[in-house]
Protein backbone atom coordinates (compact mmCIF):
# COMPACT_ATOMS: atom_id res chain seq x y z
CA UNK A 1 0.00 0.00 0.00
CA UNK A 2 1.37 3.47 -0.82
CA UNK A 3 2.48 5.42 2.24
CA UNK A 4 0.77 8.58 3.44
CA UNK A 5 3.96 10.50 2.62
CA UNK A 6 3.84 9.19 -0.93
CA UNK A 7 0.18 10.30 -1.27
CA UNK A 8 1.08 13.78 0.03
CA UNK A 9 3.84 14.02 -2.56
CA UNK A 10 1.31 13.13 -5.25
CA UNK A 11 -0.98 15.90 -4.05
CA UNK A 12 1.88 18.40 -4.20
CA UNK A 13 2.64 17.21 -7.72
CA UNK A 14 -1.01 17.78 -8.73
CA UNK A 15 -0.85 21.33 -7.34
CA UNK A 16 2.33 21.90 -9.32
CA UNK A 17 0.54 20.98 -12.56
CA UNK A 18 -2.38 23.25 -11.73
CA UNK A 19 -0.26 26.34 -11.08
CA UNK A 20 2.51 25.95 -13.63
CA UNK A 21 1.57 23.94 -16.70
CA UNK A 22 -0.37 26.15 -19.09
CA UNK A 23 1.49 29.46 -18.64
CA UNK A 24 4.73 27.62 -19.40
CA UNK A 25 3.26 26.02 -22.52
CA UNK A 26 2.06 29.31 -23.92
CA UNK A 27 5.15 31.29 -22.99
CA UNK A 28 7.38 28.70 -24.67
CA UNK A 29 5.33 28.62 -27.86
CA UNK A 30 5.14 32.40 -28.06
CA UNK A 31 8.82 33.10 -27.36
CA UNK A 32 9.82 30.61 -30.01
CA UNK A 33 7.54 31.98 -32.71
CA UNK A 34 9.51 35.18 -33.28
CA UNK A 35 11.59 34.29 -36.29
CA UNK A 36 15.17 35.50 -36.57
CA UNK A 37 15.91 36.43 -40.20
CA UNK A 38 19.13 38.36 -39.54
CA UNK A 39 21.06 35.81 -41.58
CA UNK A 40 19.14 36.80 -44.73
CA UNK A 41 20.93 39.87 -46.20
CA UNK A 42 18.37 42.35 -47.50
CA UNK A 43 17.81 46.12 -47.82
CA UNK A 44 18.07 46.56 -51.61
CA UNK A 45 17.66 44.74 -54.90
CA UNK A 46 21.28 45.65 -55.65
CA UNK A 47 22.35 43.63 -52.60
CA UNK A 48 20.31 40.62 -53.73
CA UNK A 49 22.11 40.61 -57.10
CA UNK A 50 25.52 41.82 -55.81
CA UNK A 51 25.86 40.99 -52.09
CA UNK A 52 28.60 43.40 -51.06
CA UNK A 53 27.34 46.98 -50.82
CA UNK A 54 29.21 48.51 -47.91
CA UNK A 55 31.19 50.65 -50.38
CA UNK A 56 28.23 51.40 -52.65
CA UNK A 57 28.04 54.77 -54.41
CA UNK A 58 24.67 54.09 -56.00
CA UNK A 59 21.11 54.67 -54.75
CA UNK A 60 21.34 52.06 -51.95
CA UNK A 61 24.36 53.83 -50.44
CA UNK A 62 21.65 55.65 -48.45
CA UNK A 63 21.55 52.53 -46.25
CA UNK A 64 24.85 50.71 -46.81
CA UNK A 65 27.30 53.63 -47.18
CA UNK A 66 25.55 56.95 -46.49
CA UNK A 67 28.64 59.07 -47.20
CA UNK A 68 28.91 57.45 -50.64
CA UNK A 69 25.78 59.12 -52.01
CA UNK A 70 27.83 62.24 -52.85
CA UNK A 71 29.04 60.32 -55.93
CA UNK A 72 25.55 60.39 -57.45
CA UNK A 73 24.76 62.79 -60.28
CA UNK A 74 23.18 66.10 -59.35
CA UNK A 75 19.42 65.93 -59.19
CA UNK A 76 16.70 63.75 -57.71
CA UNK A 77 17.11 59.95 -57.52
CA UNK A 78 14.34 57.51 -56.68
CA UNK A 79 14.45 53.72 -56.32
CA UNK A 80 11.55 51.38 -55.50
CA UNK A 81 12.37 47.76 -54.55
CA UNK A 82 10.43 44.74 -53.36
CA UNK A 83 11.61 41.38 -52.01
CA UNK A 84 9.80 38.06 -52.15
CA UNK A 85 11.16 35.96 -49.27
CA UNK A 86 10.69 32.37 -48.13
CA UNK A 87 12.25 30.64 -45.12
CA UNK A 88 12.21 26.87 -44.64
CA UNK A 89 13.61 25.89 -41.24
CA UNK A 90 14.16 22.41 -39.81
CA UNK A 91 14.80 21.29 -36.24
CA UNK A 92 15.50 17.67 -35.30
CA UNK A 93 15.14 16.62 -31.65
CA UNK A 94 16.64 13.45 -30.17
CA UNK A 95 17.18 11.85 -26.76
CA UNK A 96 13.94 13.16 -25.21
CA UNK A 97 12.04 10.16 -23.87
CA UNK A 98 8.69 11.81 -23.26
CA UNK A 99 8.21 12.86 -26.90
CA UNK A 100 6.39 10.26 -28.95
CA UNK A 101 8.84 9.74 -31.82
CA UNK A 102 12.61 9.44 -31.74
CA UNK A 103 13.98 11.43 -33.39
CA UNK A 104 11.26 14.04 -33.88
CA UNK A 105 11.37 16.68 -36.61
CA UNK A 106 9.82 20.11 -36.58
CA UNK A 107 9.42 22.46 -39.53
CA UNK A 108 8.71 26.17 -39.72
CA UNK A 109 7.96 28.02 -42.93
CA UNK A 110 7.77 31.79 -43.23
CA UNK A 111 6.87 33.70 -46.37
CA UNK A 112 6.92 37.40 -47.24
CA UNK A 113 5.45 38.46 -50.55
CA UNK A 114 5.62 42.18 -49.86
CA UNK A 115 8.87 43.52 -48.42
CA UNK A 116 8.96 46.98 -50.02
CA UNK A 117 11.52 49.72 -49.70
CA UNK A 118 11.98 53.15 -51.24
CA UNK A 119 15.14 55.24 -51.57
CA UNK A 120 15.08 58.96 -52.41
CA UNK A 121 18.11 61.27 -52.74
CA UNK A 122 18.55 64.87 -53.81
CA UNK A 123 22.13 65.82 -54.71
CA UNK A 124 23.46 69.26 -55.61
CA UNK A 125 27.16 69.93 -55.89
CA UNK A 126 28.80 68.85 -52.60
CA UNK A 127 25.62 68.22 -50.59
CA UNK A 128 23.25 65.26 -50.73
CA UNK A 129 20.06 64.68 -48.74
CA UNK A 130 18.48 61.24 -48.66
CA UNK A 131 15.38 59.52 -47.38
CA UNK A 132 14.77 55.80 -46.98
CA UNK A 133 11.66 53.81 -46.01
CA UNK A 134 11.85 50.08 -45.30
CA UNK A 135 11.37 47.40 -42.67
CA UNK A 136 14.33 47.97 -40.36
CA UNK A 137 15.56 44.39 -39.93
CA UNK A 138 15.23 40.99 -41.53
CA UNK A 139 12.76 39.83 -38.86
CA UNK A 140 9.83 41.30 -40.75
CA UNK A 141 7.22 38.84 -41.76
CA UNK A 142 4.41 36.54 -40.79
CA UNK A 143 4.44 32.93 -39.72
CA UNK A 144 1.91 30.28 -38.81
CA UNK A 145 3.16 27.68 -36.34
CA UNK A 146 1.38 24.38 -35.77
CA UNK A 147 3.89 23.02 -33.31
CA UNK A 148 7.32 23.66 -31.83
CA UNK A 149 9.37 21.46 -29.51
CA UNK A 150 9.71 23.89 -26.62
CA UNK A 151 5.95 24.23 -26.52
CA UNK A 152 5.39 20.50 -26.70
CA UNK A 153 7.65 19.69 -23.75
CA UNK A 154 5.16 20.65 -20.99
CA UNK A 155 2.41 18.59 -22.64
CA UNK A 156 4.82 15.68 -22.93
CA UNK A 157 5.76 16.25 -19.26
CA UNK A 158 2.10 16.11 -18.25
CA UNK A 159 1.68 12.89 -20.20
CA UNK A 160 4.78 11.33 -18.68
CA UNK A 161 3.72 12.38 -15.19
CA UNK A 162 0.27 10.85 -15.70
CA UNK A 163 1.86 7.67 -17.08
CA UNK A 164 4.08 7.41 -14.01
CA UNK A 165 1.16 7.80 -11.61
CA UNK A 166 -0.96 5.31 -13.56
CA UNK A 167 1.89 2.82 -13.60
CA UNK A 168 2.36 3.18 -9.86
CA UNK A 169 -1.33 3.08 -8.85
CA UNK A 170 -2.66 0.68 -11.49
CA UNK A 171 -0.13 -1.37 -13.43
CA UNK A 172 1.95 -2.62 -10.51
CA UNK A 173 -1.19 -4.15 -9.03
CA UNK A 174 -3.09 -5.23 -12.16
CA UNK A 175 -0.56 -5.52 -14.99
CA UNK A 176 -2.56 -3.36 -17.44
CA UNK A 177 -1.29 -1.32 -20.42
CA UNK A 178 -3.10 1.89 -19.43
CA UNK A 179 0.24 3.64 -18.97
CA UNK A 180 1.02 3.27 -22.71
CA UNK A 181 -0.27 6.76 -23.46
CA UNK A 182 0.31 8.89 -26.52
CA UNK A 183 -1.11 12.39 -26.90
CA UNK A 184 -2.58 14.71 -29.51
CA UNK A 185 -3.36 18.40 -29.35
CA UNK A 186 -4.08 21.36 -31.62
CA UNK A 187 -1.97 24.47 -31.32
CA UNK A 188 -2.04 27.17 -33.97
CA UNK A 189 -0.02 30.30 -33.52
CA UNK A 190 0.07 33.18 -35.97
CA UNK A 191 2.83 35.69 -35.42
CA UNK A 192 3.77 38.91 -37.20
CA UNK A 193 7.07 40.69 -36.62
CA UNK A 194 7.32 43.97 -38.48
CA UNK A 195 9.58 46.98 -38.05
CA UNK A 196 8.73 49.81 -40.48
CA UNK A 197 11.34 52.54 -40.41
CA UNK A 198 12.17 55.90 -41.96
CA UNK A 199 15.77 57.09 -42.31
CA UNK A 200 17.13 60.56 -43.11
CA UNK A 201 20.78 61.27 -44.02
CA UNK A 202 22.85 64.26 -44.99
CA UNK A 203 26.18 63.76 -46.77
CA UNK A 204 28.88 66.32 -47.59
CA UNK A 205 31.80 65.94 -50.00
CA UNK A 206 34.81 67.63 -48.35
CA UNK A 207 37.10 67.20 -51.37
CA UNK A 208 37.63 64.85 -54.30
CA UNK A 209 38.66 62.06 -51.95
CA UNK A 210 36.65 62.37 -48.74
CA UNK A 211 32.93 62.51 -47.87
CA UNK A 212 31.13 62.32 -44.52
CA UNK A 213 27.52 61.66 -43.52
CA UNK A 214 25.22 61.74 -40.51
CA UNK A 215 21.61 60.75 -40.04
CA UNK A 216 19.13 58.69 -38.11
CA UNK A 217 16.45 56.04 -38.41
CA UNK A 218 13.07 56.07 -36.66
CA UNK A 219 11.71 52.56 -36.12
CA UNK A 220 8.31 51.29 -35.04
CA UNK A 221 9.00 47.79 -33.70
CA UNK A 222 5.93 45.58 -33.46
CA UNK A 223 5.22 41.88 -32.90
CA UNK A 224 1.71 40.48 -32.75
CA UNK A 225 0.56 37.03 -31.65
CA UNK A 226 -2.75 35.24 -32.03
CA UNK A 227 -3.68 31.59 -31.61
CA UNK A 228 -4.78 29.01 -29.15
CA UNK A 229 -4.46 25.54 -27.65
CA UNK A 230 -7.30 23.00 -27.84
CA UNK A 231 -8.29 19.34 -28.10
CA UNK A 232 -5.59 17.80 -25.90
CA UNK A 233 -6.29 14.04 -25.71
CA UNK A 234 -4.66 10.98 -24.16
CA UNK A 235 -4.71 8.02 -26.54
CA UNK A 236 -4.23 4.28 -26.09
CA UNK A 237 -4.29 1.99 -29.11
CA UNK A 238 -4.55 -1.16 -26.99
CA UNK A 239 -7.94 -0.16 -25.60
CA UNK A 240 -9.02 2.09 -28.47
CA UNK A 241 -9.19 5.17 -26.25
CA UNK A 242 -8.90 8.81 -27.27
CA UNK A 243 -10.20 10.98 -24.43
CA UNK A 244 -9.49 14.19 -22.60
CA UNK A 245 -6.80 13.67 -19.93
CA UNK A 246 -9.27 13.64 -17.05
CA UNK A 247 -11.72 11.29 -18.76
CA UNK A 248 -8.89 8.98 -19.78
CA UNK A 249 -7.78 8.49 -16.19
CA UNK A 250 -11.41 8.24 -15.05
CA UNK A 251 -12.06 5.50 -17.62
CA UNK A 252 -9.43 3.38 -15.86
CA UNK A 253 -11.44 3.42 -12.64
CA UNK A 254 -14.49 2.32 -14.64
CA UNK A 255 -12.71 -0.64 -16.24
CA UNK A 256 -10.29 -1.81 -13.54
CA UNK A 257 -11.09 -2.78 -9.95
CA UNK A 258 -8.44 -0.61 -8.34
CA UNK A 259 -7.10 -1.12 -4.84
CA UNK A 260 -6.63 2.67 -4.41
CA UNK A 261 -9.09 4.33 -6.84
CA UNK A 262 -8.99 7.63 -4.93
CA UNK A 263 -5.50 8.34 -6.29
CA UNK A 264 -6.59 7.93 -9.90
CA UNK A 265 -9.78 9.96 -9.30
CA UNK A 266 -7.76 12.74 -7.65
CA UNK A 267 -5.53 12.88 -10.73
CA UNK A 268 -8.59 12.90 -13.01
CA UNK A 269 -10.16 15.80 -11.08
CA UNK A 270 -6.97 17.85 -11.27
CA UNK A 271 -6.64 17.18 -15.01
CA UNK A 272 -10.27 18.30 -15.46
CA UNK A 273 -9.49 21.61 -13.80
CA UNK A 274 -6.54 22.50 -16.03
CA UNK A 275 -7.35 25.30 -18.51
CA UNK A 276 -6.57 23.16 -21.55
CA UNK A 277 -8.56 25.46 -23.85
CA UNK A 278 -7.01 28.92 -24.21
CA UNK A 279 -6.71 31.85 -26.58
CA UNK A 280 -3.85 34.23 -27.29
CA UNK A 281 -4.27 37.73 -28.73
CA UNK A 282 -1.48 40.14 -27.87
CA UNK A 283 0.78 42.79 -29.32
CA UNK A 284 4.17 44.16 -28.25
CA UNK A 285 5.42 47.47 -29.66
CA UNK A 286 7.77 50.43 -29.20
CA UNK A 287 9.21 53.41 -31.07
CA UNK A 288 13.00 53.66 -31.25
CA UNK A 289 15.68 55.84 -32.85
CA UNK A 290 19.07 54.88 -34.31
CA UNK A 291 21.82 57.51 -34.89
CA UNK A 292 24.03 56.77 -37.93
CA UNK A 293 27.38 58.18 -39.12
CA UNK A 294 29.49 57.36 -42.17
CA UNK A 295 32.74 58.16 -44.00
CA UNK A 296 33.68 57.47 -47.62
CA UNK A 297 37.15 57.63 -49.21
CA UNK A 298 37.62 57.53 -52.98
CA UNK A 299 40.87 57.30 -54.96
CA UNK A 300 40.72 58.26 -58.65
CA UNK A 301 37.37 56.47 -59.13
CA UNK A 302 39.18 53.12 -59.00
CA UNK A 303 39.31 52.46 -55.27
CA UNK A 304 36.47 53.26 -52.91
CA UNK A 305 36.21 52.55 -49.17
CA UNK A 306 33.04 53.05 -47.12
CA UNK A 307 32.61 53.07 -43.33
CA UNK A 308 29.35 53.16 -41.38
CA UNK A 309 28.45 52.94 -37.71
CA UNK A 310 24.92 52.51 -36.39
CA UNK A 311 24.46 53.08 -32.68
CA UNK A 312 22.66 50.55 -30.51
CA UNK A 313 18.89 51.04 -30.65
CA UNK A 314 17.19 50.80 -27.27
CA UNK A 315 13.88 48.95 -27.64
CA UNK A 316 11.45 48.37 -24.76
CA UNK A 317 8.43 46.44 -25.99
CA UNK A 318 5.19 47.22 -24.16
CA UNK A 319 2.60 44.45 -24.06
CA UNK A 320 -1.08 44.90 -24.93
CA UNK A 321 -3.51 42.03 -24.30
CA UNK A 322 -6.82 42.06 -26.18
CA UNK A 323 -10.09 40.79 -24.71
CA UNK A 324 -8.27 39.07 -21.87
CA UNK A 325 -6.69 36.48 -24.19
CA UNK A 326 -3.36 36.33 -22.36
CA UNK A 327 -2.57 32.63 -22.92
CA UNK A 328 -3.14 31.68 -19.28
CA UNK A 329 -0.73 34.33 -18.08
CA UNK A 330 1.93 34.05 -20.79
CA UNK A 331 1.32 37.72 -21.64
CA UNK A 332 0.88 40.45 -19.01
CA UNK A 333 -0.79 43.75 -19.85
CA UNK A 334 1.71 46.67 -19.91
CA UNK A 335 4.70 44.42 -19.21
CA UNK A 336 7.95 45.86 -20.59
CA UNK A 337 10.39 43.54 -22.36
CA UNK A 338 13.86 44.68 -23.55
CA UNK A 339 14.62 43.79 -27.17
CA UNK A 340 17.44 46.08 -28.34
CA UNK A 341 18.62 46.23 -31.92
CA UNK A 342 22.41 45.89 -31.71
CA UNK A 343 24.89 48.50 -32.87
CA UNK A 344 26.56 47.75 -36.19
CA UNK A 345 29.85 48.68 -37.89
CA UNK A 346 30.51 48.03 -41.57
CA UNK A 347 33.49 48.51 -43.85
CA UNK A 348 33.48 47.96 -47.59
CA UNK A 349 36.07 48.11 -50.36
CA UNK A 350 35.47 48.23 -54.11
CA UNK A 351 38.01 48.17 -56.94
CA UNK A 352 37.51 48.92 -60.66
CA UNK A 353 40.51 47.66 -62.63
CA UNK A 354 38.58 48.46 -65.81
CA UNK A 355 35.65 50.72 -66.55
CA UNK A 356 33.30 47.76 -67.05
CA UNK A 357 34.49 45.52 -64.17
CA UNK A 358 34.05 45.97 -60.41
CA UNK A 359 35.14 43.83 -57.47
CA UNK A 360 33.72 44.45 -53.99
CA UNK A 361 34.30 43.03 -50.52
CA UNK A 362 33.10 43.98 -47.07
CA UNK A 363 32.37 43.10 -43.48
CA UNK A 364 29.47 43.90 -41.15
CA UNK A 365 29.66 43.33 -37.39
CA UNK A 366 26.57 43.41 -35.14
CA UNK A 367 27.40 44.04 -31.46
CA UNK A 368 24.91 41.70 -29.84
CA UNK A 369 27.06 41.35 -26.72
CA UNK A 370 26.30 45.00 -25.87
CA UNK A 371 22.56 44.84 -26.55
CA UNK A 372 19.89 44.22 -23.92
CA UNK A 373 18.14 41.05 -25.09
CA UNK A 374 16.31 40.43 -21.83
CA UNK A 375 19.21 38.42 -20.46
CA UNK A 376 20.00 36.32 -23.52
CA UNK A 377 22.96 38.53 -24.47
CA UNK A 378 24.98 36.74 -21.77
CA UNK A 379 24.94 33.64 -23.98
CA UNK A 380 26.53 35.44 -26.97
CA UNK A 381 30.20 34.43 -27.01
CA UNK A 382 31.31 36.64 -29.90
CA UNK A 383 29.53 39.20 -32.05
CA UNK A 384 27.68 38.36 -35.23
CA UNK A 385 29.86 38.93 -38.33
CA UNK A 386 29.10 38.87 -42.03
CA UNK A 387 31.81 38.66 -44.72
CA UNK A 388 30.92 39.66 -48.28
CA UNK A 389 32.39 39.35 -51.77
CA UNK A 390 30.87 40.31 -55.12
CA UNK A 391 31.74 41.05 -58.73
CA UNK A 392 29.95 43.07 -61.41
CA UNK A 393 30.59 43.08 -65.16
CA UNK A 394 29.14 45.39 -67.81
CA UNK A 395 28.45 43.09 -70.77
CA UNK A 396 27.54 46.10 -72.88
CA UNK A 397 26.15 49.57 -72.22
CA UNK A 398 22.62 48.37 -71.57
CA UNK A 399 23.26 45.20 -69.53
CA UNK A 400 25.17 44.55 -66.30
CA UNK A 401 25.49 41.11 -64.68
CA UNK A 402 26.62 40.52 -61.11
CA UNK A 403 26.91 37.90 -58.38
CA UNK A 404 28.64 37.08 -55.14
CA UNK A 405 28.51 35.37 -51.77
CA UNK A 406 28.34 36.10 -48.06
CA UNK A 407 29.44 34.04 -45.07
CA UNK A 408 28.02 34.60 -41.60
CA UNK A 409 29.74 33.50 -38.42
CA UNK A 410 27.94 32.64 -35.20
CA UNK A 411 29.27 31.80 -31.76
CA UNK A 412 26.67 31.50 -29.00
CA UNK A 413 26.20 29.26 -26.01
CA UNK A 414 23.69 26.42 -26.37
CA UNK A 415 21.43 28.21 -23.88
CA UNK A 416 20.87 31.01 -26.41
CA UNK A 417 18.87 28.83 -28.81
CA UNK A 418 15.10 28.56 -29.01
CA UNK A 419 13.06 26.80 -31.67
CA UNK A 420 13.33 29.62 -34.19
CA UNK A 421 15.38 32.41 -32.64
CA UNK A 422 18.98 31.39 -33.09
CA UNK A 423 22.39 32.19 -34.52
CA UNK A 424 23.91 29.57 -36.77
CA UNK A 425 26.59 29.95 -39.47
CA UNK A 426 25.20 30.44 -42.95
CA UNK A 427 26.37 30.87 -46.51
CA UNK A 428 24.56 32.92 -49.16
CA UNK A 429 25.02 33.00 -52.92
CA UNK A 430 23.53 35.58 -55.27
CA UNK A 431 23.10 36.26 -58.97
CA UNK A 432 21.31 38.98 -60.95
CA UNK A 433 21.42 41.67 -63.58
CA UNK A 434 20.69 45.33 -64.21
CA UNK A 435 19.21 46.65 -67.44
CA UNK A 436 19.76 50.29 -68.45
CA UNK A 437 16.57 51.32 -70.26
CA UNK A 438 17.66 54.94 -70.66
CA UNK A 439 19.95 57.39 -68.95
CA UNK A 440 17.10 58.09 -66.51
CA UNK A 441 15.57 54.64 -65.89
CA UNK A 442 17.05 51.25 -65.03
CA UNK A 443 15.55 47.94 -63.89
CA UNK A 444 17.33 45.26 -61.84
CA UNK A 445 16.52 41.89 -60.40
CA UNK A 446 18.33 39.33 -58.29
CA UNK A 447 18.05 35.92 -56.66
CA UNK A 448 19.72 34.98 -53.37
CA UNK A 449 19.75 31.68 -51.52
CA UNK A 450 20.93 31.34 -47.92
CA UNK A 451 21.99 27.94 -46.62
CA UNK A 452 21.91 27.47 -42.86
CA UNK A 453 24.90 25.32 -42.01
CA UNK A 454 23.51 22.44 -39.89
CA UNK A 455 24.37 23.15 -36.26
CA UNK A 456 24.06 20.78 -33.31
CA UNK A 457 23.53 21.91 -29.74
CA UNK A 458 22.46 20.42 -26.44
CA UNK A 459 20.18 21.78 -23.72
CA UNK A 460 18.79 20.64 -20.38
CA UNK A 461 15.03 20.15 -20.45
CA UNK A 462 13.70 19.78 -16.90
CA UNK A 463 10.23 18.84 -15.77
CA UNK A 464 8.02 21.90 -16.43
CA UNK A 465 11.09 24.00 -17.19
CA UNK A 466 12.80 23.11 -13.90
CA UNK A 467 9.93 24.49 -11.81
CA UNK A 468 9.09 21.02 -10.48
CA UNK A 469 12.47 20.69 -8.80
CA UNK A 470 12.18 24.25 -7.49
CA UNK A 471 8.79 23.62 -5.87
CA UNK A 472 9.13 19.99 -4.80
CA UNK A 473 12.87 19.78 -4.22
CA UNK A 474 13.98 16.46 -2.86
CA UNK A 475 10.34 15.36 -2.52
CA UNK A 476 10.11 14.78 -6.30
CA UNK A 477 9.02 11.10 -6.59
CA UNK A 478 11.65 8.77 -7.99
CA UNK A 479 9.39 7.42 -10.72
CA UNK A 480 9.00 10.97 -12.09
CA UNK A 481 12.73 11.74 -11.94
CA UNK A 482 13.52 8.48 -13.72
CA UNK A 483 11.02 9.21 -16.49
CA UNK A 484 12.93 12.15 -17.91
CA UNK A 485 16.15 12.31 -19.91
CA UNK A 486 17.19 15.90 -19.26
CA UNK A 487 20.01 16.17 -21.85
CA UNK A 488 18.43 16.86 -25.23
CA UNK A 489 20.21 17.04 -28.59
CA UNK A 490 19.06 19.35 -31.40
CA UNK A 491 20.14 19.94 -34.97
CA UNK A 492 19.14 23.21 -36.65
CA UNK A 493 19.17 23.60 -40.43
CA UNK A 494 17.22 25.23 -43.25
CA UNK A 495 17.30 27.42 -46.33
CA UNK A 496 16.06 30.89 -47.18
CA UNK A 497 15.26 32.27 -50.63
CA UNK A 498 14.90 35.88 -51.79
CA UNK A 499 13.84 37.14 -55.21
CA UNK A 500 13.93 40.91 -55.68
CA UNK A 501 12.88 43.45 -58.27
CA UNK A 502 13.86 47.13 -58.35
CA UNK A 503 13.22 50.14 -60.58
CA UNK A 504 15.52 53.16 -60.43
CA UNK A 505 14.82 56.69 -61.67
CA UNK A 506 16.98 59.77 -62.11
CA UNK A 507 15.04 62.99 -62.60
CA UNK A 508 18.14 65.14 -63.15
CA UNK A 509 19.03 68.52 -61.68
CA UNK A 510 17.39 71.80 -62.70
CA UNK A 511 20.49 72.74 -64.66
CA UNK A 512 20.71 69.29 -66.25
CA UNK A 513 17.04 69.34 -67.20
CA UNK A 514 17.47 72.78 -68.74
CA UNK A 515 20.45 71.53 -70.76
CA UNK A 516 18.48 68.45 -71.85
CA UNK A 517 15.53 70.62 -72.85
CA UNK A 518 17.82 72.89 -74.84
CA UNK A 519 19.39 69.86 -76.57
CA UNK A 520 15.95 68.47 -77.44
CA UNK A 521 14.87 71.83 -78.93
CA UNK A 522 18.07 72.02 -80.93
CA UNK A 523 17.58 68.46 -82.21
CA UNK A 524 13.99 69.21 -83.25
CA UNK A 525 14.99 72.47 -84.97
CA UNK A 526 17.88 70.73 -86.72
CA UNK A 527 15.58 67.93 -87.91
CA UNK A 528 13.03 70.44 -89.19
CA UNK A 529 15.75 72.36 -91.01
CA UNK A 530 17.06 69.14 -92.58
CA UNK A 531 13.62 68.10 -93.80
CA UNK A 532 12.97 71.59 -95.16
CA UNK A 533 16.19 71.48 -97.15
CA UNK A 534 15.34 68.00 -98.46
CA UNK A 535 11.94 69.20 -99.69
CA UNK A 536 13.59 72.22 -101.32
CA UNK A 537 16.11 69.99 -103.11
CA UNK A 538 13.39 67.63 -104.32
CA UNK A 539 11.39 70.58 -105.66
CA UNK A 540 14.39 71.97 -107.53
CA UNK A 541 15.09 68.56 -109.08
CA UNK A 542 11.50 68.15 -110.22
CA UNK A 543 11.61 71.52 -111.96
Amino acid sequence: MPSENWIRRMQKTFKLIWFLLLPFICDAQIRDAQVNLYAIPIMSTSFIRMPSRSSSQEYDAVYFNPAGITALKDGFHLSVNNHFQFLDQRLEVTKLKQLQDQPQNYALQVGNYAFPMMYATYKKKDLAFSFFITPAIGGAGASTVKNLPFGEYPIADLTALSKGIIKTTVDQFHGTDYDNITYDYDFEFKGIAFSPSAQINMAYQINDYLSVAAGGRLIYYITQAAGGLSNLTFNNETYGLSLSPGNYVRSITENVNLQYPELALTLADVLDQLPLELEIDSRQSDFAFTPIVGVNFNWKDKWNIGFKYEHKTKVLLRTDVFDGNDGAGAYVQDKIQPADLPGMFSIGLSFKPYENLTFAAGNRTFFFKRANLDGREQYVKSNYKEFEFAVQYEVFKKLIVSGGATYITADVDDKYFTSVDYFVPSLSAALGFKSILSKRISVETGFLITKRIPTKYTQDVDLFGGLANLVLGSDLPDFISESFNRRVDYEMSGNAYVVSLGVNFWMGSIEQNQRDRKERIERVQSERKRKKEERKSEKELSE
